[in-house]
Parts: structure tokens; C-alpha cells; sequence
């Protein structure tokens, strides 16, 4: 099923966008203090998701972006961060009170002096499409509170693509992404064994979408035999080698 089509940005619009967000500025994010170098930069590739740096004047000579100006709700000056490289992706970014892959632009930072390049994310999806601001990320999101609130991630049932078994042993094989975490459990009966895969996603990261194929075994409680495998919803689940038929892990997901 083919969702809706919206343009995206390149990454000198959506850097101008970032450095213009209302969360810009102050003293955790990059937001307003970044600017650009040439994107074939040979910089290894980073994309996990780390704390923003305080915009320093030492990492670019001072020069700040749009001239000299006061942050919105701090007292000092925007300076300048530079931005060593850029790399499109899908990032993770709230909206409906819940993180939705949008695609994004992922920029690669040169720290202050004596601190690691990190990462800061930005849709490249013009504003107009959007429905609500979104801040880049780093920046704290809005956690729920009062009665009954809860900040724990939403999980998923996976269908598993094949399993192979030998002895008590039962290695299930599915597709999965990178930045979650994936519980086996397998529930026998006379004639068949019905294995659930539960797909629980890390909450706050920056992850680009790649596949990657996950060999998980479970002990069964007597040897696998004759019965046959199926999934919660009753499907059989196909008897191959770990792995076979299936893309190399790190696969882009298309």
C-alpha cells in the first residue's frame, strides 16, 4: 500500500531550517550555531544519537551564523559549530505523542575543542507539510505525567521468515531493525510449536532504517519431531538453514 507523497529538502535548506528552529540556541543544543563544509567530506560516518554540545566559538573562529545575536531565552551570543557531513536518512522524530520514522537529514558535528562529533537530526520535509514544530532532536522531549502516565515503547509481534532445529533446539530466523531490542518465546503443544518474535523499540535514538536478519534459539522442552511451527496467528513458519533465502544483514530497507 502506497502512503502519501511529500518533497524533501536538501541539506542546505534543512540546515537553514534547523539553525532558525525556535529550539535553537541555549545551552543543549546545536540548533542556530551550525554551519556547513563541503558534504564529501571523508569523515567516518557517525549515527547514534549523542548529547548536543554547547555552541563554541573556538570550533569555527567565532563566526556566527546570521551575525552576533542572543539566543532565545539565554544571555550569551550564537556562535558557530561546523558541520563536517551530511547523510539522508529516516530518523525517529515525535509527533501525535509517539516517534514516527521521518526523512530526515542527519548531521554530523565537529565538536568544541576537546569533545567528539555527534550527530543532530532535522526533517527534510518542508514545514508546511508538517503538522506541529519539530524540534531537532537532542533536544528533551515532553515526558507524560500524572495518573496512570507511562513513557513505556509501544511493542510489535515480528512474523519469523524460517527456523531449523536440531535436538531441543529450535533457531528461529526473521528480519529486524537495529535500534530495538527482540524477545523469543515458543509455546508447545502435541502437534505443534507456535513461537512468537516481540520487537520492543529503543525510545530517543537516531536510527537510519536497515535490515538485518537475527538467529535466536529457544529450548524446547523435547525434541522439535514432526510437529510443525507456526506464528501466533497461526501461520506455518518455513523449515530452512539459519539465514537462507534471506539479505545479508545490513541491508537498506526499500
Amino acid at each position: 500500500v502506497k502512503g502519501d507523497t511529500y518533497p524533501v529538502l536538501d541539506a542546505r535548506r534543512t540546515l537553514e531550517l534547523l539553525n532558525a528552529a525556535p529550539h535553537a540556541g541555549g545551552g543543549g543544543g546545536i540548533g542556530g550555531c551550525a554551519a556547513p563544509v563541503p558534504l564529501e567530506d571523508p569523515a567516518k560516518e557517525r549515527t547514534e544519537d549523542r548529547p548536543a554540545a554547547p555552541c563554541d566559538s573556538s570550533a569555527t573562529g567565532g563566526k556566527a551564523v546570521g551575525g552576533s545575536s542572543s539566543a532565545p531565552g539565554g544571555g550569551g551570543t550564537r556562535t558557530t559549530l561546523t558541520v563536517e557531513k551530511a547523510v539522508f536518512g529516516l530518523a525517529a522524530h515525535p509527533s501525535g505523542g509517539r516517534q514516527t520514522l521521518v526523512p530526515s537529514w542527519l548531521f554530523q558535528v565537529r565538536g568544541a575543542a576537546g569533545q567528539s562529533p555527534f550527530t543532530v537530526t532535522y526533517p527534510a520535509v518542508d514545514p508546511k507539510y508538517l503538522t506541529s514544530p519539530v524540534p531537532p532532536s537532542g533536544q528533551p522531549e515532553p515526558r507524560p505525567s500524572g495518573p496512570g502516565a507511562t513513557t513505556s515503547p509501544a511493542t510489535r509481534e515480528v512474523h519469523p521468515a524460517g527456523y531449523s532445529a536440531s535436538g531441543d533446539e529450535l533457531t528461529v530466523t526473521f528480519e529486524g531493525g537495529v535500534c530495538a531490542d527482540y524477545r523469543v518465546s515458543a509455546k508447545e503443544d502435541s502437534g505443534r510449536v507456535t513461537v512468537t518474535v516481540t520487537e520492543t523499540p529503543w525510545q530517543g535514538k537516531v536510527c537510519i532504517m536497515i535490515a538485518k536478519v537475527y538467529h535466536r534459539t529457544v529450548h524446547l522442552d523435547r525434541p522439535l519431531g514432526e510437529r510443525t511451527v507456526v506464528g501466533p496467528d497461526g501461520r506455518a513458519i518455513p523449515s530452512r538453514a539459519a539465514g537462507a533465502g534471506l539479505p545479508q544483514s545490513g541491508t537498506p530497507v526499500r
